[in-house]
């Protein structure tokens, strides 16, 4: 089976923010950052002897904010990170034409300036989005098959049924 597609910067985007919105490791961090700085306003307003309910209140209206905005604004942060990263030169190893060839035993990429083959059994899952798929070849990469790839939704459903039968072997 060959696809022969082009993976532009907006795929490279979502699939950071894909990345991210789903690895545990992310969602920790997140979690963490989320309670932290209810936790500092708090002991500082402890510490300081401050501790009145027009300071609790605040502090509890402040914190719902921050809960609530976190993940919004760690999101930009992404956002933010990979469009800069991404002007930072050339990018032919993340984004532009690709040809991708699936044989029985493996995946062969074929770019502007690499030709990449990798055996299935290197593959440590297969997920995907509204608009993409994700197959993981690492902890944090992994090849994105755009679904403007596939012709018809039958073809999609073929490739997939393909791939998840040859997922780590």
């Amino acid at each position: 089976m060959t696809l022969r597609f082009n993976v532009t910067e907006n795929d490279y985007l979502q699939f950071n923010i894909f990345h991210n919105k789903h690895s545990p490791t992310v969602r920790r961090t997140l979690l963490l950052l989320r309670f932290l700085l209810p936790v500092m306003l708090i002991s500082f307003t402890f510490l300081s002897g401050r501790l009145s309910t027009i300071n609790l209140i605040s502090i509890a209206i402040i914190s719902v904010i921050w809960f609530c905005v976190t993940p919004a604004l760690f999101l930009c942060s992404i956002k933010r990170s990979v469009r800069r990263l991404m002007k930072e030169g050339k990018c032919n190893e993340f984004v532009g034409e690709r040809t991708v060839i699936f044989s029985e035993a493996s995946i062969r990429l074929e770019a502007e300036t690499r030709t990449v083959e990798t055996s299935f059994s290197a593959v440590e899952r297969i997920v995907s989005d509204d608009e993409r798929f994700y197959i993981y070849i690492g902890a944090i990469s992994a090849y994105i098959i755009p679904f403007s790839a596939f012709a018809t939704k039958a073809e999609k459903a073929e490739f997939e049924a393909f791939i998840n039968a040859r997922q780590g072997q």
